[in-house]
């Protein structure tokens, strides 16, 4: 006769802290990309990354 199964656990649930973390740590290694990209997006857009104060 089988042994009856206990039933699985589910795995707690990420905190916020924890999601946030994993969404920032996903760019670590992108960072010469995102700067070649956002350098791009401001030349597309025909000015500077810094706004020049008034």
């Amino acid at each position: 006769m089988a042994e009856p199964q206990c039933p699985q656990e589910t795995p707690p649930s990420p905190t916020s802290k924890q999601i946030l973390l994993s969404q920032a740590g996903a760019f670590e290694d992108d960072q010469e990309d995102l700067a070649e990209l956002r350098a791009a997006i401001y030349k597309e857009r025909g000015r500077s990354e810094a706004e020049q104060a008034d």
